[in-house]
């Protein structure tokens, strides 16, 4: 009996080193694997971690900046067929006049009466001196058209305040944007802005090649913001 108890005691003490054993082996197991773990493996797995990391920074930026273009992007875009406009040339021909549009228009806005009337006459010149090689068919109405640019020249001629000329260029404007979506322009957006604080000069409309464009022909350049709405934008191939 005694003998019994004594071998039994020997197995249990067998049995407790043998998982003490065991568990020495685990652990020493899991500590060569960190210590297997080299510098390398480390980089490798922090440049995975750095890598994806970026990879969502850059997608909610980029979700971010669309998402404020989006918000700011408020008026109606409008993209014209080059095959329904004019040939290329009289748009090319139209695109020079919008030259002297953005002359006129930041002339106003600087308050200069002078150079107004002087820019203005100048762009009437040269769209009659055009229309001559230019295909009449295009306009709505290009007797029309004539006449009024030719009774504008008269008015503009007899001017010479700053309220007359902004007057003047808000007649312009609407002949002009007639001239624009009738023979269209060559491989050019512009945008469409609207004033509601300058009534007394008729729509209160005017163009720029710029949507962020400030200088309002209506009023002086420190106008508000109320002054600079775009409209839309139009699009030329």
């Amino acid at each position: 009996m005694m003998i019994a108890n004594i071998r039994r005691r020997k197995k249990q003490s067998e049995d407790v080193m043998g998982f003490l054993n065991f568990k020495t082996k685990i652990n020493f197991f899991n500590l060569k694997n960190k210590i297997m773990m080299t510098p390398k493996k480390k980089s490798r797995i922090l440049q995975m971690v750095i890598a994806i990391l970026c990879f969502l920074m850059i997608g909610n930026k980029y979700a971010s900046s669309q998402t404020d273009v989006a918000a700011k992007q408020n008026y109606h875009e409008i993209i014209y067929d080059h095959s329904k406009l004019a040939p290329e040339y009289s748009r090319q021909m139209v695109t020079d006049v919008f030259v002297d549009y953005m002359l006129l228009k930041n002339s106003l806005a600087k308050g200069n009466a002078a150079d107004a009337r002087f820019t203005t006459l100048t762009m009437i010149a040269v769209i009659a001196d055009y229309s001559r090689s230019m295909d009449p068919k295009y306009l709505p109405d290009s007797k029309k058209f004539k006449k009024d640019m030719a009774s504008l020249r008269e008015k503009v001629q007899q001017s010479t305040t700053l309220d007359e000329a902004r007057e003047n260029f808000s007649i312009l404007n609407d002949k002009f944007i007639e001239y624009i979506q009738s023979y269209g322009l060559y491989n050019k957006t512009i945008y469409l802005f609207q004033c509601n604080d300058n009534a007394a000069y008729g729509n209160g409309y005017w163009l720029s090649n710029s949507m962020t464009d400030t200088m309002n022909p209506y009023e002086d350049q420190n106008s508000g913001a109320d002054c600079y709405k775009v409209k839309e934008s139009w699009t030329f191939k």
